[in-house]
């Protein structure tokens, strides 16, 4: 049974790349693929291009065993498709190959080489001889959908199952996405055989229609026939604070006070599950705020909460507050200092944000990246 999971597993347990945490160095882009819903996400909220596009009207591959992954790119827009061929196994299915393809609108920067994405959308793609499917990757926000989505995708998978085989491989498989996708959300079944509650999915959903203005950071190498990308941390000239309340708000910045964090902010956090998480953190995760609007010079707060551990529930009270940022900027990097008023002319002064940019002479290593091949035509 293990070895039939993991053989469909390549259908429904893949993670790229694009969309994870910026301070990954795992760049094989076969393996990182990140949960996402399909979107609309407009390339309006991409930093304006530098230069010249190195990378327009080029595609790239990579090969590994029975996978083979493709970078092609256009003016704007580029896509990563992901194919494996998988073998049959008898009385459980017959080979088939699997298909991952993502579409991202794109800009550039070509003298720090340097590219930031949207994800525009993602399909999951099954082709047989007698059978295909095609799916809007992940696409599930209730637990009606997220059963059909995995009884469409597992009667592609199990062809060759008895029935009642098949229904069991389906409900496993819907436990499965419990447990990966909504854990985050306030779901404690550790079983996954619990239906989440309306409560979870909604939290799950906002966080995904966040997750559809995410704009990710990257560098990418280009040098004869040899393309490399990797993560990046650092961020455009043009990014302010309020870009953390949306295209970034699942980066985290930290709060300093000299050499030590105080804080950690991370404005899509008090989506995940508000008990537990907060947009603004000290760093004991004892006392967190929930921020309500953002500008590149206040942080509005809403909501105060305090617990006893970090494992328990905040205990919030309504707060009307702001939090003043005094930025200075100069050509590497701006800066806040984060203040909050507490009366009587007395300032609480919290720390300082450094947001670094990204230069040509902060270009990531690429010592342990993949390195895709130029194909030619």
């Amino acid at each position: 049974m293990k070895k039939i999971m993991a053989c469909a597993a390549a259908l429904i347990s893949v993670a790229l790349f694009f969309g994870c945490s910026d301070s990954s160095s795992d760049n094989n882009a076969a393996l990182l693929l990140a949960a996402s819903s399909s979107s609309s996400s407009s390339s309006s909220s991409l930093p304006a291009s530098v230069g010249t596009n190195e990378l327009e009207g080029k595609s790239f591959e990579y090969s590994s065993g029975s996978t083979t992954t493709v970078y092609k790119f256009n003016s704007n827009t580029f896509t990563i498709t992901i194919t494996q061929d998988v073998s049959a196994s008898a009385n459980m299915y017959s080979a088939y190959k699997s298909v991952l393809e993502f579409n991202y609108s794109y800009s550039y920067d070509s003298t720090t080489k340097r590219i930031y994405s949207i994800l525009n959308s993602q399909n999951l793609i099954g082709k047989r001889d007698n059978s295909n499917i095609n799916l809007p990757w992940m696409s599930f926000y209730s637990e009606s959908s997220l059963k059909a989505y995995c009884k469409n995708l597992g009667n592609f998978l199990y062809d060759k199952a008895s029935t009642s085989v098949k229904e069991g491989l389906i409900d496993n498989m819907v436990k499965s996405y419990r447990l990966s996708n909504l854990t985050s959300y306030g779901y404690t079944d550790n079983t996954g055989a619990e239906a989440a509650s309306d409560v979870v999915w909604a939290r799950y959903s906002k966080y995904r229609a966040l997750y559809n203005n995410f704009v990710t950071k990257q560098a990418y190498n280009l040098s004869g026939s040899s393309f490399k990308i990797v993560s990046d941390s650092y961020y455009p000239k043009s990014v302010e604070l309020s870009d953390f309340t949306n295209k970034y708000s699942s980066d985290t910045l930290s709060v300093l006070s000299g050499d030590t964090a105080k804080y950690n902010i991370n404005f899509a956090g008090q989506y995940y599950w508000p008990e537990r998480n907060a947009a603004i953190m000290d760093t004991t995760s004892l006392t967190g705020f929930k921020v309500s609007s953002v500008t590149d010079n206040a942080i509005a707060v809403s909501e105060t909460g305090i617990r006893l551990a970090a494992t328990s529930d905040f205990n919030y009270t309504e707060t009307t507050g702001t939090i003043v940022a005094t930025k200075t900027v100069n050509d590497t990097c701006s800066t806040y200092e984060l203040s909050m008023p507490v009366g009587g002319g007395i300032v609480n002064s919290m720390g300082t944000i450094t947001i670094n940019y990204a230069t040509a002479s902060n270009i990531p290593s690429f010592a342990s990246a993949t390195s895709y091949t130029l194909v030619t035509e």
